[in-house]
């Protein structure tokens, strides 16, 4: 069975601990298996599984524990990188022209990114290609170009890149890779095949998003890739991409754009669930998740790794080795979840940065019920 499929089927049979929307982008996936030929769709195992071993030739380039050893994608990844490049439209031509992908920190985004863009610069057999690593800042932009140089650096793939101080090149295809932000000098005359745009909550405009993808026209199957936590602006860009994915994961028809939410499960976003103290007056109903959960932050980190409190074993085999791929430490996580219970003022920046739930704060107000009698009577407001 393809690694997609085991995935999608994994996650639908709930032997994969995932949330809605990922329940929702896994379906999408098996329902088009079934029906896309109608739309002129074809999954190309081939191609997909092309993608995949292109990863498998990279080389991991930060931690002395990661440090030169081969890039293994973990079933989350295989599963996006599948979809991405496996999906073909009846012309032969990639059906996905963006890609949304939201997690909670320290989940490899900006590895993974780095990881695809290395691929349709080297080996997606563009002519020109022109590859941007995109932010609002130049450097926030590099991280991601950064990747892409230091993944293939070590790689069979170092001999076709020239590698420059803010560049890198390949010549036999005219190729380029560049960081671009919006303190670039001059963001006209783009001619985009692929480009990652980085932490896209945090873009104050849309001035960049709209630039790449305004430049893509002449590209026959060019693509823009999304990484991004949840935010606090719920009327930027970065929400407004968001919400159209959504809509498409409820079954709007547009199938040019892939992308998946790894999140909890809130009211917020499903108005049927009840909140924790709303179920604890009527218990009938279904809660939203509960953040102190361990064993449901995997719906928001898909490659924790490590034992819950309870027991649960994630990314880590029977004998309590790591595996390949799963790089979110639970100790970590923990640590700040129990500082996010005590501090007020520091559970909002929690929720959003390591639960990836969109707040509409980056601060918290103190309650007063948690005030000490030594505490003056003003109001305080403490930046996490």
């Amino acid at each position: 069975m393809h690694p997609s499929k085991k995935y999608a089927k994994d996650v639908i049979s709930g032997k994969a601990v995932a949330c809605e929307w990922v329940k929702l982008a896994c379906k999408r996936h098996l329902d088009d298996l079934k029906n896309g030929g109608k739309r002129g769709l074809r999954f190309d195992e081939d191609a997909a599984d092309r993608a995949l071993e292109f990863f498998s030739h990279l080389k991991l380039w930060k931690g002395k524990e990661y440090k030169g050893r081969e890039f293994v994608l973990a079933p989350h990844y295989q599963f996006i990188v599948s979809n991405i490049m496996g999906w073909h439209n009846a012309d032969g031509s990639r059906r996905f022209r963006t890609a949304y992908l939201e997690m909670g920190r320290k989940g490899a985004k900006t590895t993974f990114a780095g990881g695809l863009g290395a691929y349709f610069f080297v080996a997606d057999g563009e002519s020109g290609a022109e590859i941007y690593a995109g932010a609002v800042k130049k450097d926030q932009a590099k991280y991601v170009w950064m990747n892409i140089q230091n993944l293939t650096r070590a790689s069979i793939f170092a001999p076709l890149i020239t590698y420059h101080k803010h560049n890198l090149s390949i010549e036999s295809t005219w190729s380029k890779c560049e960081p671009l932000s919006s303190d670039t000098k001059s963001l006209d005359g783009l001619d985009t095949h692929f480009a990652s745009l980085d932490e896209l909550h945090a873009h104050p405009t849309p001035e960049v998003h709209d630039l790449i993808d305004d430049s893509t026209g002449a590209r026959s199957q060019p693509l823009i890739l999304i990484i991004t936590t949840a935010g606090f602006d719920q009327s930027g860009i970065c929400y407004q991409r968001r919400e159209y994915l959504t809509k498409i994961l409820k079954g709007f028809g547009d199938d040019t754009f892939f992308g998946m939410i790894f999140t909890l499960d809130t009211k917020k976003d499903w108005p049927g669930l009840q909140t924790i103290e709303e179920h604890k007056v009527d218990p009938t109903g279904t809660p939203e998740d509960d953040w102190q959960d361990e064993d449901l932050w995997i719906k928001a980190m898909p490659g924790l790794c490590g034992i819950t409190k309870s027991g649960k074993r994630y990314g880590i085999d029977k004998n309590g080795d790591q595996i390949p791929g799963y790089m979110t430490r639970i100790d970590d996580v923990r640590k700040k979840a129990v500082y996010a219970s005590e501090i007020p003022a520091a559970l909002n920046n929690f929720l959003t940065k390591r639960m990836n739930v969109w707040t509409q704060q980056a601060t918290r107000w103190i309650d007063l019920t948690l005030w000490d009698e030594n505490y003056s009577r003003e109001v305080y407001c403490f930046n996490d």
